[in-house]
């Protein structure tokens, strides 16, 4: 069958008991979850499988923290310079970028840009991976086509 996945859930537990890096932790605690969703399923899931969710993870959480951050902190653009005509501009650009794209492929790029990865994404949708990474391509083509 493979590798006993309790073995990879006591390494996660190990590296987590050690880690003091608040991203690290939270990441590996996503990773712990996923592989104990992983178990309940009876998926084989090896060495390789885990680090790979542990990265995963910790990239994610790095970049949920730094939105957070950045909504918390007024960051997120030039607010000093942020008046009702850039707020409406950026609202017009968005319509835009939605019609060209179409609402469809525009929600997926916009669950991308929100963090979610393809497999996610894939997994809530149904749509596979391929799919997605070709409307994707093809979004993202008609969004520059609009900047040009």
């Amino acid at each position: 069958m493979g590798a006993d996945p309790w073995v990879e859930y006591a390494r996660l537990q190990s590296m987590l008991d050690r880690t003091t890096d608040a991203y690290k932790a939270a990441g590996i605690e996503a990773a712990m979850t996923d592989l104990l969703e992983g178990i309940a399923k009876h998926r084989t899931i090896g060495a390789k499988q885990a680090r790979n969710l542990v990265v995963n993870r910790i990239g994610k959480e790095r970049r949920r923290r730094a939105i957070i951050y950045a909504r918390r902190h007024n960051i997120a653009g030039d607010s000093e310079g942020c008046g009702v005509a850039d707020a409406a501009e950026s609202r017009i650009m968005l319509l835009r970028c939605a019609q060209a794209c179409g609402p469809r492929d525009f929600r997926l790029l916009v669950r991308q840009a929100q963090g979610n990865s393809l497999a996610e994404i894939s997994a809530e949708t149904g749509a596979t991976i391929t799919a997605l990474k070709a409307r994707a391509h093809r979004a993202r083509k008609k969004v520059l086509a609009l900047a040009a």
